[in-house]
């Protein structure tokens, strides 16, 4: 791993070399000059660590020479961040006036020529490193560098074909019907068994989603175990399966008592993923709480695990061993991905060799998923032969295949990426933008030179590479189709801490830190209080990522000379107090997350110039001169917030991509129009109070309509009833991108919406929300990708109607239409709605009629709503005339009419199937 860390800090330089050489106040020092000379040194660097990785050098002189570079490189590296730290400082301090740069002054003065001189000094560090490196045999031979250029993204498979199941439909089949039948246990336990990287995890969820148990089991919960088999816990996680709620509840009968609210007296499924604990004692203390709950008779425990001492310690005679693929499995899984579309072709030659690769996997499927991803992009009979011949096949610590997987990444800093990973707990669940932004911070993720790139979208590319190459896998992804999260496999993390042994450290309850700890990443799960005095400042020196508690800044904050990434827990009991004012001598820090944590920010983080994400919890007020985080990329807030903050000089942060929200006020000075300069803003959008926006030109100086990377877009007025004649102009003015994909408006008062909303062809989800001035709705209906619409709080709608439909503008950007040879053509009928599946409508108290969306003719493909899944309405107690009809895939309706005869309504409620009806 010794080369691994060297060019994580080779990277790393090159990084800031890059944007320090393009700086004003550098430039007007004459320093770009040198540090373009320092740059092309260190791009030979990277050359020459990529030689001596392919020849896999190892002998004691080599070890040496990567020693050398190691300490000259965290010379360099630490000087440029203290460079860098200070030209961000003058840019602020200077008001951004780059004229102030060139006056001369007797610091100033010093300060250069302090720099040159250490620039020298690096240089000729670098020169001996180099005579050194040829007395090895190596040459600073052309390379991958430290981006991965578009032939390599292209040459992934995508992460859907990594979830292809082969050979395992007997194996669903039987566990369904096993978990389903009628029993006379109160609780009966199944476990699923077998080797890690068989798929236990991946059976145990095609069970859990089958049509079969959902029907069965009203409810059901999926808690990952691992090695933390704590009662306690895993009743909390229940309840989060089921609430989305994290309560933190500590008395067992609290947590008792809440699961009963959602439990008792139901047929419930909970899935037990991943357990290790062979104690009977623990597993008698949850099977006590479940059995208190008080399910119906038929609920079930599926439990996953790889020991048989698991199934000894819950003493249950019902168990499944799942067994290996076989050989003609393993290979058509193999098939399935290497030779997809965009792969490889499979040859006579290539099947031959992938047979033969595919019987060293051993019939484990998470092995062979990780082979065919790695030679998906081999295009060569060649290539597919150094992949056979490797020495990796003959690894016992770790699958031979994972291994082959990470050496023939396709940078030295991608693998730095996968090996940070190291430190994140086993099984956890892995956020992709926290992750990203992580990488980033520890200089991970560098565009090449002369690139407009973002290094965000880098880091989403090396993800991409990742999942393709089955290092992570069991993505999840939003209403928009972006990935959320994942997780890594077990026998992966055992490659990532395999790799990063001795400089990823995890401390736990009684464990002691080692004299001699190297570490770069740290968790402290139990603080610091075992730690000796006497090596802190040893072991702490080198740290640049930190997960600990709250309290670890009073102990640790004077060693952490070099931290960049910064991630605090707190204890549930912990009061409300502010972090350390100290905190702005970690001048290095670019990740800062107490969004965990009860502290409240100290007025001195804004001296904190270099950080780049920022994560609180709940804040009322933003501290003065928070402007000057000019580097600020990322900054959120806990949901329950609110939206008391205002963003004062907002327009400073143009490196600014996540705002929570954004407040205008004129009284603030917090003016819509300086969003405008902002241009990256991207994901989710609020803004609120837009009733201080005067009119369209103000509104139009956001330019939301250049902003393509906004995917989500709330527009909030305020809650008055009163209309304001400049809401309808405003809203104009806030046109979006067209790639917008969802869209809310809350408290709009004007009479129409803006003519926009009909453009917007990527939408899949609209919220109307308290729109009390609208009389008509807007049209919806040919919009091809919308998928879900929410309708409240508008008084004055009397009728869903032609106008909601489409009416005229079905085809809103057609200009020619010209039909021949169509003799037998008497109308052309769109189909309105085309993807819709949920439609809500709620509060409507003046809603009559409900128009049927087409004219009926027999041809339900030409109807409206033909995808519609479920359709609730809420307190419309003067809605009739609605036909099941309407909706011929309808699946689930709730109908909940209040003060209204239900013979107003034409319709026979039963033909809805599932619905309520509730007043």
């Amino acid at each position: 791993m010794g080369e691994a860390i060297v060019a994580d800090l080779a990277s790393g330089l090159l990084g800031k070399l890059v944007s320090l050489a393009a700086e004003e106040v550098v430039q007007a020092w004459n320093f770009h000059e040198d540090l373009d000379t320092l740059h092309q040194r260190m791009e030979s660097v990277g050359a020459l660590l990529y030689d001596a990785h392919t020849k896999n050098l190892i002998m004691s002189t080599a070890k040496i020479w990567f020693d050398k570079l190691e300490a000259v490189a965290n010379v360099a590296n630490v000087f440029m961040d203290e460079l860098a730290y200070e030209v961000t400082r003058r840019k602020v301090e200077n008001g951004h006036k780059s004229s102030d740069f060139f006056i001369p002054s007797k610091n100033t003065l010093l300060y250069r020529l302090k720099v040159a001189r250490k620039i020298k000094s690096i240089q000729a560090s670098f020169d001996k490193i180099f005579k050194m490196a040829v007395d090895l045999g190596l040459q600073p031979v052309a390379y991958l560098g430290s981006t991965v250029q578009d032939r390599d993204i292209r040459s992934t498979p995508s992460s859907e074909d990594k979830s292809i199941i082969v050979g395992r439909d007997k194996d669903v089949s039987y566990l369904v019907q096993t978990v389903c039948k009628t029993h006379e246990e109160d609780l009966q336990v199944l476990v699923v068994a077998g080797m890690g990287g068989q798929g236990k995890t991946t059976l145990a969820r095609m069970v859990f989603n089958s049509n079969d148990t959902i029907h069965n089991f009203p409810e059901r919960m999926w808690v990952t175990v691992s090695d933390d088999f704590y009662y306690i816990k895993i009743l909390n996680e229940m309840i989060e399966s089921l609430t989305s709620t994290n309560l933190g509840l500590k008395n067992p009968q609290g947590l008792t008592n809440e699961l009963q609210k959602s439990l008792k007296g139901k047929r419930f499924l909970l899935v037990l993923d991943d357990v290790w604990n062979e104690e009977s004692v623990k597993w008698d203390n949850l099977r006590n709480s479940l059995l208190e709950i008080g399910g119906d008779k038929g609920s079930c425990i599926l439990v996953t695990t790889r020991k048989q001492e698991v199934i000894d310690a819950m003493r249950t005679s019902v168990f499944y061993w799942l067994g290996k693929l076989s050989e003609d499995e393993s290979y058509e899984l193999f098939k399935k991905i290497a030779y997809s579309d965009g792969g490889v072709l499979e040859t006579e030659a290539l099947a031959t060799l992938g047979r033969s690769m595919v019987k060293r996997c051993g019939g484990l499927p998470l092995a062979i998923k990780a082979l065919a991803g790695l030679l998906y992009s081999k295009r060569s009979e060649q290539e597919w032969l150094e992949i056979q011949s490797s020495e990796t096949w003959q690894s016992k610590s770790v699958l031979p295949s994972l291994k082959l997987s990470y050496d023939n990444l396709p940078s030295l800093s991608l693998k730095q990426c996968f090996a940070y990973c190291s430190i994140m707990p086993k099984d956890s669940v892995i956020y992709k933008n926290e992750l990203i932004q992580i990488w980033m911070a520890l200089g991970f993720l560098q565009p090449p030179r002369r690139s407009i790139a973002l290094m965000e979208d880098i880091g989403s590319e090396y993800f991409k590479i990742l999942l393709g190459n089955s290092l992570l896998q069991d993505e999840e992804k939003d209403d928009c189709g972006n990935i959320v999260y994942c997780k890594m496999h077990d026998l992966v993390h055992d490659l990532a801490l395999e790799l990063c042994k001795d400089h990823s450290v995890t401390l736990k309850a009684g464990e002691e830190l080692s004299h001699d700890c190297k570490a770069l990443y740290m968790r402290l799960d139990n603080g610091v209080s075992n730690i000796k005095q006497t090596i802190l400042k040893r072991a702490f020196g080198r740290v640049q990522i930190l997960y600990a508690g709250a309290d670890i800044l009073l102990y640790l904050l004077p060693y952490l000379t070099h931290l960049k990434v910064l991630v605090l827990n707190a204890d549930d009991n912990q009061v409300a107090q502010e972090l350390p004012s100290s905190l702005r001598k970690m001048k290095y820090l670019k990740h800062l997350d107490i969004s965990r944590c009860h502290s409240r920010l100290p007025t001195d983080i804004t001296e904190l110039y270099n950080l780049q994400t920022l994560r609180v919890p709940n804040l009322y007020e933003v501290p003065k001169g928070f402007s000057n985080l000019i580097n600020l990329r990322h900054l959120y807030m806990n949901r329950t917030s609110g939206i008391s903050c205002m963003f004062n000089r907002i327009e400073r942060l143009t490196s600014l991509q996540t705002l929570p929200y954004f407040v205008v006020s004129k009284d603030q000075n917090c003016l819509v129009g300086q969003l405008g300069g902002l241009k990256n803003l991207r994901g989710e959008v609020r803004l609120y109070s837009l009733n201080e926006v005067a009119n369209t030109e103000e509104a139009r100086k956001a330019k939301l309509y250049e902003k393509s990377s906004i995917q989500s877009l709330h527009l909030n007025w305020s809650n008055e009833d009163k209309m304001e004649d400049n809401d309808q102009d405003v809203m104009e003015g806030l046109e979006p991108h067209p790639d917008l994909k969802t869209l809310t408006i809350d408290g709009f008062r004007g009479k129409k919406f803006a003519s926009w909303i009909t453009m917007m062809l990527n939408l899949v989800s609209i919220k109307l929300r308290g729109c009390n001035q609208c009389e008509v709705l807007p049209p919806l209906g040919h919009l091809p990708k919308l998928r879900e619409i929410e309708i409240t709080g508008m008084g004055k709608v009397r009728v869903v109607g032609d106008d909601f439909w489409g009416g005229q503008s079905v085809f809103p950007q057609l200009e020619r239409l010209r039909i021949e040879n169509c003799p037998r053509l008497r109308k052309i009928m769109p189909t309105c709605f085309p993807s819709l599946k949920q439609l809500y409508f709620g509060k409507l108290p003046n809603l009559e009629e409900w128009e049927a969306a087409v004219i009926s003719t027999g041809d339900s493909s030409r109807s409206g709503f033909p995808k519609l899944e479920s359709l609730e309405i809420w307190d419309c107690p003067r809605l009739r005339n609605i036909r099941s009809s309407y909706f011929p895939s309808l699946k689930k309706s709730r109908i909940a009419i209040f003060e209204s005869d239900l013979s107003h309504l034409f319709i026979p409620f039963e033909q809805f199937g599932n619905y309520e009806q509730r007043w």
